[in-house]
C-alpha cells in the first residue's frame, strides 16, 4: 500500500514539473507555425490595356473578361510565400489564354514570378489551370519589400477570363 502511494507521489512531482514545461513550449512554437491565406482576384478588378486597339468585353454583371489584356495590382503581406496560383477559363473554339504574375521594383523592369500563356480548344465548360513558377528555390516566390506585384491577363478570341486564385504562406 505505501509503495502505490510513493509511486503516485513522483508521478505527481514528474507532473507538475512537466505540464509547464510542456505549455511553454507550445506557447513558444505558436508563432512559429505558419498562416495560409488566399487572394482571390474577379474580373471586374482588372483593368484593360485599351492601347492595343482590341475590342475588349468585360462586364460587372457576369464577371468575365475576354478579347483582350488586362492587368490588376495585387498585394500580398511582405515575407507571405506564394504556394500555387490558379486562374479560371473557358472558351468555345480554339483560342487562347495567358496569366502573368509580375513584380517589379521601381526604376526596373519587371521580372515574371510565374506565367503561362496556352491554346486550347474546349465546349464551354470552365477549367482550372495551374500557373507554373519560374523562380526557384521557392524562397524567391516571397514577397519582398519594396516591390509592387501585379497580374498580367491575355484572353483572345472566345476565351473568358473568370478569376484567379493566389495561395499563400505567412
Amino acid at each position: 500500500m505505501f509503495e502505490r502511494r510513493g509511486a503516485m507521489a513522483k508521478v505527481k512531482v514528474v507532473l507538475n514539473w512537466w505540464i509547464p514545461i510542456v505549455l511553454i513550449t507550445a506557447a513558444l512554437m505558436a508563432p512559429a507555425i505558419s498562416q495560409a491565406g488566399s487572394l482571390k482576384i474577379w474580373p471586374d478588378q482588372l483593368k484593360a490595356d485599351v492601347s492595343l486597339g482590341s475590342a475588349y468585353y468585360q462586364t460587372p454583371f457576369n464577371l468575365a473578361a475576354e478579347n483582350g489584356m488586362f492587368r490588376a495590382p495585387i498585394t500580398l503581406p511582405v515575407g507571405a510565400r506564394i504556394t500555387k496560383i490558379t486562374y479560371y477559363r473557358t472558351g468555345y473554339a480554339q483560342t487562347s489564354t495567358g496569366f502573368s504574375l509580375m513584380r517589379i521594383k521601381m526604376g526596373n523592369t519587371s521580372d515574371a514570378v510565374a506565367d503561362i500563356f496556352e491554346q486550347f480548344s474546349v465546349n464551354g465548360d470552365i477549367e482550372a489551370v495551374d500557373v507554373p513558377f519560374h523562380m526557384d528555390p521557392p524562397a524567391d516566390r516571397a514577397i519582398r519589400a519594396g516591390y509592387r506585384y501585379f497580374i498580367e491577363v491575355t484572353s483572345n478570341g472566345w476565351a473568358i477570363f473568370w478569376g484567379a486564385k493566389i495561395d499563400y504562406l505567412q
